[in-house]
């Protein structure tokens, strides 16, 4: 037996040499096909780990709702909408929920001003939820009021991406810039939050919701989007079926009607979006 084995590992051997080259390529092969298959889970698991990590920091009971138009309406001329009377309902008939808050971004140009300098950012007008409800804290001044809200104050709170891109100072509060012919007090300057898929979070502008809805103008067919928190003992299940039946019935859809608008909620480990009626 022993003899065998040794005769076995000789001709082996004797056939290596024989075929330098080849043995050689194959074993190179081996080697980079371990290699690739190490790196490919090695580079799986740390986009898994990143893209957690992304959503973790979004909130992570976070749900945010937002109108959805499919393609065969768009067409037709039809465009799906949420309302401020949306908001309310929610406010005055969902369970579940411990924090809410609107978002209407500006329909106009984004650019903000401030001296000579130009840029271009996102602009958002909410209330004073949203810090709570996006986990988006200020690192200087302080954020956005409810009597900013009730008033309709000029103020802004502003990222870390807009005070670089304005040159603005270090600390920029009680700095002013100008946004759509208005000027804005700084009252707060963001924590820095990175980006998530390529996108930065530091080029935001917040301004109160009734500033901006004053801005905007008076329109009936004003299109916002819904950010709210679950409370901690909430099931997202449970949530979703209240705010389906809710947003159906204010919108008249019958049984057969389609869905319409979708929520999305972020946490460690999934991203959902789902539909539901909102036109």
């Amino acid at each position: 037996m022993l003899f065998s084995l040794i005769e076995s590992f000789r001709s082996a051997l004797i056939a290596i040499f024989a075929n330098r080259m080849r043995s050689f390529l194959t074993t190179l092969g081996i080697i980079i096909g371990v290699a690739s298959v190490i790196s490919v889970v090695s580079l799986t698991g740390g986009m898994s780990a990143f893209i957690g990590d992304s959503f973790e920091a979004l909130g992570s009971n976070s749900l945010t709702i937002s109108s959805y138009t499919p393609f065969e309406d768009l067409m037709k001329g039809v465009r799906s909408r949420l309302s401020p009377e949306d908001l309310e309902l929610i406010e005055r008939r969902a369970d579940g929920i411990s924090s809410i808050t609107p978002i209407l971004a500006a329909n106009r140009s984004s650019q903000i001003k401030y001296g000579p300098q130009t840029s271009f950012s996102e602009i958002l007008g909410t209330t004073y939820a949203f810090q709570d409800v996006s986990q988006s804290y200020t690192q200087a001044g302080r954020f956005l009021a409810q009597s900013d809200n009730l008033t309709r104050r000029r103020v802004a709170v502003i990222g870390e991406e807009v005070r670089d891109n304005l040159n603005l100072p270090d600390n920029p509060i009680n700095e002013y810039i100008e946004f759509s012919g208005e000027w804005f007090k700084i009252v707060g300057l963001l924590e820095s939050r990175g980006e998530v898929m390529g996108q930065s979070r530091d080029n935001l502008v917040l301004i109160p919701y009734s500033t901006m809805v004053s801005i905007l103008g008076n329109q009936t067919r004003t299109d916002i989007g819904i950010q709210l928190t679950l409370s901690p003992n909430a099931e997202l299940d449970f949530v979703t079926i209240q705010l389906t039946a809710l947003l159906r019935d204010a919108h008249n859809l019958g049984a057969g009607g389609e869905d319409d608008s979708g929520y999305k909620r972020q946490n460690s480990s999934q991203s959902r979006l789902m539909k539901f009626s909102a036109l």
